[in-house]
């Protein structure tokens, strides 16, 4: 408690009240005190006023800076009109200048414990705001080092990642180039060599992106180019890509009628990094021969989902709500040996907020895990029903696989 607001309570008691320091002198004084003595001020020493009944002044002083609790006296007080001998008491304060001795004398019978409790409440107010303060402090530069950090996390992984996809490009195009026989005819075994190296590229490639998409917000003056998609020829070349790059597995794919499909309004970027996220981890997770299936569902306004269902080992309850975060990779040992780097979900949250889309997971351990993406009406454009002239009703009555043959 400061000082200002200590001597603002004492000047409120009509009890003479002054404060001794260190050096025997006065610090403080209330109005009452100064009205009682007549001529006393600070720096004045305080047995000019004073003489304590039984013991020395300087013993009284020493035993009121070592006590705890007001204690009890009696002095013989100088006053305007001569000296009185006066009931008092001493207690110990903390001023701003260090300890001081605070002397109250009984002018009346009223009870002293107003002061006390007053000052005594108020330093421990001040000591608790004092420590507020200091934890307060603490966490702001625990936040800031921490957002320095990210800052610096972000910007080494953007300039890392932009780095590499200069080499990166150059080795698909020319693996490319050399498939095609550009630069001459490849032996069976070069032409499979050559083939690896093109898919390592290209999957080390959106593994780049990916990173890049987590680590760089997109700038709001960034030009989107939005047209209708073609939802069908969309799947089709996802799950082509992904059927190719998982063909040791011979996984089967199941997706959704063409002619009940919708076109999205939206870049065509975006929503092949959704499809292409979702498919590659229902791939990754499923087993041999295992069936990866895609479902659309019309919505009652008029919105879209977009279920990817896998056959994988599932994913624990206490996961589903981290399994979105950057980098987070489910715990379980099925799971954590399949490789990845936890960001396919976290570029499929963060590019579905940008078309105000979201999505939900459902999952069981052995059984499988299903993503939905939900996009909102305003994106999406259903076909015509060639007989009734209406947007079809159901998609979900029949699936064919991507070779045309009903499954």
């Amino acid at each position: 408690m400061s000082d200002l607001v200590r001597r603002g309570i004492a000047e409120e008691i009509s009890d003479p009240i002054v404060a001794v320091a260190r050096d025997g002198r006065i610090s403080w004084s209330n109005a009452a005190f100064r009205d009682l003595t007549g001529s006393a001020s600070s720096g004045d020493e305080i047995g000019t006023w004073l003489e304590p009944s039984g013991c020395h002044l300087a013993d009284l002083l020493i035993l009121a800076r070592s006590s705890t609790a007001p204690m009890p006296f009696r002095a013989s007080v100088k006053t305007s009109s001569g000296t009185k001998f006066l009931k008092a008491e001493h207690w110990r304060l903390q001023d701003a200048g260090g300890p001081v001795v605070a002397l109250r004398f009984f002018s009346t019978e009223q009870d002293a414990s107003r002061f006390v409790t007053l000052t005594e409440t108020i330093d421990q107010l001040n000591q608790e705001v004092q420590s507020r303060r200091h934890a307060e402090g603490a966490l702001r530069k625990a936040i800031s080092d921490l957002e320095i950090a990210n800052n610096t996390k972000d910007r080494i992984l953007a300039e890392v990642s932009h780095d590499l996809r200069t080499p990166l490009n150059a080795i698909i195009g020319f693996s490319d180039a050399m498939r095609h026989g550009i630069t001459g005819p490849l032996t069976d075994k070069q032409s499979d060599y050559v083939d690896s190296i093109q898919q390592s590229g290209i999957i080390l490639l959106d593994l780049v992106e990916q990173i890049l998409e987590v680590a760089q917000e997109r700038s709001e003056t960034d030009e989107v180019v939005e047209r209708l998609v073609d939802l069908d020829a969309c799947i089709s070349r996802c799950i082509e890509a992904v059927r190719t790059a998982k063909q040791d597995k011979s996984l089967v794919f199941l997706v959704p009628d063409d002619c009940l499909l919708p076109r999205l309004q939206t870049e065509q970027a975006t929503i092949t990094t959704i499809l292409m996220n979702l498919l590659d981890n229902a791939a990754k997770f499923s087993p041999h021969g295992g069936q990866v299936s895609v479902e659309t569902d019309r919505q009652a306004d008029g919105g879209l989902s977009i279920r990817v269902s896998d056959q994988g080992p599932g994913i624990a309850d206490d996961e589903l709500d981290r399994i979105a975060l950057p980098f987070y990779r489910a715990q379980a040992t099925t799971v954590a040996n399949s490789g990845g780097y936890g960001l396919g979900l976290s570029v499929v949250d963060r590019r579905l907020k940008a078309i105000n889309g979201h999505f939900e997971i459902r999952s069981q351990i052995g059984v499988g895990t299903a993503v939905t993406v939900h996009l909102p009406a305003n994106r999406v454009h259903w076909p015509q029903a060639p007989d009734t002239g209406s947007p079809a009703q159901e998609t979900r009555q029949r699936h064919r696989r991507p070779d045309g043959n009903t499954g």
